[in-house]
Formats: structure tokens, sequence, C-alpha cells
């Protein structure tokens, strides 16, 4: 494992991604810090980071020998990874929410940003994560929580973030599209709210009540509505409600 653990940066994934302008960076390298100031989710949000008790890694995996990976695939198994990774630390009900958000009894205990890099196929990515891990209390985000919180037992932030470094590179050391079924079940196992009627709201403004059925090759979230047609959306074209 290489690391670079830096002191305090804005942002992980920008840190990395400018090492890599100024020098080439080998395959599997990941940047730390204690105290990132301005972390990024999606939708351009930004991720609540709190001293001594997160972390906030980025991974470059590279992907040269391989032409046809589907981008979404390295999503589905990052997330897959990191649930893999909390069920060993006995994180209780987890689960993913489309795209790449990690809940726990229905709260959010991790963000994933992955920024891909194309050269007429994908040819790297920088995986982002932001974890919440001992932060005793969460009063400002109602929405979120942390390890301590869903397991009242204090973590070696060290020893998680090598096992999640472990794992991530694991998942995505042989990417193949022939396994694209197997890990969307793998996905759609663990996704947030499948099978469940939940209210949403277009890029449009229209409000409608649906259920999440799974998502498409592409990524897309798949959403059948009350007259059982089913859409798929885009990250940009719809939010949860409820």
């Amino acid at each position: 494992m290489i690391e670079i653990k830096i002191d305090a940066t804005e942002s992980t994934n920008d840190y990395l991604k400018q090492m890599m302008r100024r020098l080439p960076v080998t395959d599997g390298t990941m940047v730390s810090t204690d105290h990132q100031t301005k972390g990024k989710g999606q939708r351009g949000s930004s991720w609540y980071f709190e001293v001594d008790n997160s972390l906030a890694i980025s991974i470059l995996k590279q992907f040269d020998g391989a032409k046809h990976i589907y981008p979404f695939q390295v999503q589905m198994r990052v997330s897959i990874a990191i649930i893999q990774v909390l069920d060993r630390w006995g994180v209780p009900d987890l689960q993913i929410k489309w795209p790449n958000d990690i809940m726990s009894d229905g709260l959010k205990i991790a963000g994933i940003l992955i920024e891909n890099l194309y050269q007429g196929h994908l040819k790297s990515s920088v995986i982002g994560l932001g974890l919440n891990v001992n932060n005793e209390s969460m009063t400002d985000l109602p929405k979120a929580s942390s390890l301590f919180l869903a397991t009242q037992k204090i973590s070696d932030i060290s020893a998680l973030k090598k096992a999640i470094y472990q794992e991530i590179m694991k998942e995505l050391a042989v990417l193949d599209t022939a396994e694209f079924a197997n890990d969307k079940e793998r996905y759609e196992t663990r996704l947030y709210r499948k099978g469940e009627s939940a209210q949403f709201m277009t890029d449009t403004g229209r409000q409608f009540e649906g259920t999440i059925r799974g998502v498409s090759q592409e990524g897309l979230l798949q959403i059948e509505d009350q007259t059982q047609q089913v859409q798929s959306f885009d990250l940009k074209t719809i939010v949860f409600l409820d």
C-alpha cells in the first residue's frame, strides 16, 4: 500500500488529481488526511469532517489493460467493498443509497465520490471516501450517523482505513463485463428502499410516488411509478423526498 498522509487538505480527491497532473502516480496510491476542510460529495455537495474522528481517503485505480468496463461497475464494487468491511466491524443494517452513499439504520455514515478519467475508454478512477467513524454526536446533521453511534464502540481508524483499502483493491483487481450481472445483484441486494414505495421529485419539479426496482447497466436508478411504468433516472434528474 502506497499511502501519502497529509496533515490537512481541502479535498483528498483534488489533492490526488493535482499530483497526477504533475507526475506519474502508481496504481493503488492512497491519499489520506486527518483534516479535510472542503470534502466533496455528489451533486457538488460538501462532506462533513470531524478532525480525529472521521476518515477521508482517495485511491487511484488504473485500468490500462481493460478496455471494456462499465464505469458503474467500479461504483458498485467500491460500495460492496465498503459494505463488506463495515459488516465485519459489526455495523448494523447496512445499505447503499443510490448511487453510492452508505447507510446504517437509515442514516448516512459514508459518502463515496468516484471521478473517472477516460482516454477512449475508462483509463483510471479516483475513488474518494468520507466516513464518519468515532463521531459521538451528529446534532446538526439529523440524517447522519457514525460507526460509534451505530455500534457504541470506538474504532481504530488506521486499522479500518487499511481494511477498506485492501477490500477495494481486491474488488477492483479484475473487472470483467461478464461479471456485471453478478455485481448488479450484489449491489441491489443492499440497495436502500429497493421494493419499497417512496416519494421522489424530478429536476423539472414533478413529484411522484414510485418503487425502486434496481439500477441499469449505465447506473441509472430504475423506478416503477403508480401506472406500473419503469423509468430510468440519472443522478442529476431525481431526488428522494423521504
